[in-house]
């Protein structure tokens, strides 16, 4: 058995753990009038829905620990999309991109000031982000690097100290220490999770998103 398939085996074995009956469902704390960076999010059909805005965003109040798993599960709705997870660690924040370039380029970004299309984290994803299909996102955040599974597999490892880790200016967001999510075309999350691995986080009052 590869390396590829024993670790899809164990990401499979540890959805099963108990330990994610600990979760800490993210969702439950947006307000997205509030959390909002960029584009107009609401609730609608049990699900966080983004608009049409080329770099729809919003920040998730929440600071997470020095080490957690952050999953989300999600659909899009439109042909022309890309979805990404920003995350923090040691104060600074990167983003997981999926459906980067033609659609299926997914890699972290920014990695030494390069986008997730150009760098040494980017894959291609034969299957890309297939429209009104459920989808699901794990990263595995760790004081030495972060691995990406896109819908149980393995898709993108980065080793870092995340000293070369930043977000693009289109990007931004008001704080490198929380999480966030993001699309280029309408999206419906219906699960935005975390799991504390070393450390606690905790709920923050939100900065100013405008």
């Amino acid at each position: 058995m590869n390396r590829i398939c024993l670790i899809t085996l164990a990401t499979t074995l540890l959805f099963a753990n108990p330990a994610w009956s600990r979760t800490i469902n993210l969702m439950s704390l947006i307000d997205p009038k509030r959390d909002a960076v960029k584009g107009e999010w609401r609730f609608q059909d049990r699900g966080l829905v983004s608009d049409n805005t080329t770099t729809a965003r919003l920040q998730i109040p929440f600071q997470p620990p020095e080490e957690y798993d952050f999953r989300i599960e999600f659909v899009c709705l439109q042909r022309t999309q890309m979805v990404c997870q920003i995350f923090s660690q040691t104060g600074r924040a990167a983003m997981f991109v999926m459906g980067g370039g033609s659609g299926n380029l997914f890699g972290f970004s920014l990695v030494d000031a390069k986008r997730s299309d150009n760098n040494r984290t980017t894959a291609g994803v034969d299957s890309g982000l297939g429209i009104k299909r459920s989808h699901t996102s794990l990263l595995q955040v760790r004081r030495g690097g972060v691995r990406a599974f896109f819908n149980g597999k393995l898709t993108s490892e980065w080793k870092t100290n995340y000293k070369d880790a930043n977000l693009s200016k289109f990007w931004e967001m008001p704080s490198h220490q929380l999480l966030g999510i993001g699309s280029r075309s309408r999206t419906t999350f219906h699960v935005i999770e975390l799991l504390e691995i070393a450390g606690k986080g905790k709920p923050v009052t939100p900065p100013s998103t405008r």
